[in-house]
């Protein structure tokens, strides 16, 4: 409303900064500001102030701060965080892209079928029957009412919502190629299944740590460094540690605490197989043929990740365990590894519901509403 004193504040910022004043054109911005009562909008704006305060020091308000090289290789690293990484050739950009959306719509159909093993991906990586059950049971409450406050804290965290952003970014700015493959996903169902599997992973791993951190707390023997406390401590400590938890904490974890929401998203991002950029190899990104060459890759790589982790932490724990004589944490920690012998069982079940559906079942494999006559070692070959 006042451009001539927002240029005359800014002019005195810069002022302040160049003379080596940071703290006082920092104390300066924040005299602008009045505190809301929400933290939120709070810290957003004290980070906004940093912000600003770090720009002047780097470049010390001049307006052409950037080199052209690095206002490109800036560009190239937004784009690659945004999995729009691109080489120099609009030709191969142009076919590539086309090419990966027309494999999504042709080869994906089913794929809310094939993605039922979901359900189980957070049982596989907790291995606790009970922290499974309690998050089903709170995200069937969150059903039941319209107005949940654990639904949006969800919500609030971001849990879920990478489905719905991607939409309503598509609608904004996609073009024909990107509309057709957001609706071809929401018609097949899979948006809504993945979303609704990132809440249903983020609650049970939510209960995982809330028992994994009242263990934690009550086994922790303080008059013992860490190296010499009970593997039952050590077992609750490792998968905390993972997640970036602190076991030390008296309050009962919770999502409006944003080291559990950090972490809750972690979990989810661990169980329902959605990798980041910053989760797939770099070349992955890197080009329009990389791309087209890592697509429909990323399950098998998250799910070795996963299972080598777990691997590497029952190892080391249930070697500790055994030597101690404690057997019983020593079977908590086979606990995965038994439910491990689900996965195939589920990706039997998922191939048998595409047999009903797809029309594949039956000695000949063309007959729908029948499982296909499959021998037990082809389910493994």
């Amino acid at each position: 409303k006042d451009p001539a004193g927002a240029r005359d504040m800014a002019d005195r910022v810069a002022t302040l900064v160049n003379s080596g004043d940071a703290e006082g054109a920092r104390a300066l911005l924040m005299g602008l500001g009045t505190q809301s009562g929400n933290s939120t909008v709070d810290v957003g704006y004290e980070r906004r102030i940093d912000a600003i305060i770090d720009a002047l020091r780097d470049h010390r308000g001049r307006e052409a701060g950037f080199a052209e090289p690095d206002l490109k290789a800036l560009e190239q690293n937004m784009l690659y965080t945004m999995r729009r990484g691109q080489g120099g050739n609009q030709l191969a950009n142009a076919t590539g892209r086309v090419a990966r959306r027309f494999n999504n719509v042709t080869l994906l159909a089913f794929t809310t079928l094939t993605s039922l093993t979901d359900l189980g991906m957070p049982l596989l990586r907790t291995g606790d029957m009970k922290a499974f059950l309690r998050g089903w049971k709170s995200y069937l409450k969150t059903i039941g009412s319209a107005d949940n406050e654990t639904k949006r804290a969800l919500r609030r965290i971001g849990v879920g919502m990478d489905g719905i952003v991607s939409s309503r970014l598509t609608e904004m700015t996609g073009d024909g190629i990107d509309v057709a493959q957001d609706v071809f996903f929401r018609g097949t169902g899979l948006t809504g299944w993945t979303n609704m599997n990132s809440q249903i992973s983020g609650l049970i791993g939510l209960e995982s740590f809330r028992a994994e951190h009242a263990k934690a707390y009550n086994l922790y023997d303080r008059n013992l460094p860490m190296a010499e406390q009970s593997p039952a401590f050590k077992k609750a400590f490792r998968y905390l540690a993972h997640f970036g938890l602190d076991f030390r904490k008296r309050e009962v974890f919770d999502l409006k605490d944003s080291t559990v929401a950090n972490a809750v998203n972690q979990f989810v991002s661990e169980t329902i197989f959605a990798p980041t950029p910053t989760q797939l190899p770099a070349w992955a990104n890197n080009g329009p043929w990389f791309k087209t060459v890592a697509q429909l890759k990323s399950f098998p790589m998250m799910y070795e990740r996963m299972v080598t982790s777990m691997v590497k932490n029952t190892y080391t724990g249930l070697r500790e365990a055994m030597a101690s004589g404690d057997y019983k944490t020593a079977a908590e920690y086979l606990g995965p590894a038994g439910f491990m012998l689900l996965a195939p069982l589920l990706g039997m079940g998922a191939n048998s519901v595409k047999d009903l559906v797809m029309g594949r079942g039956g000695e000949d494999n063309d007959e729908f509403f029948k499982v296909a006559s499959k021998r037990f070692s082809e389910v493994f070959i």
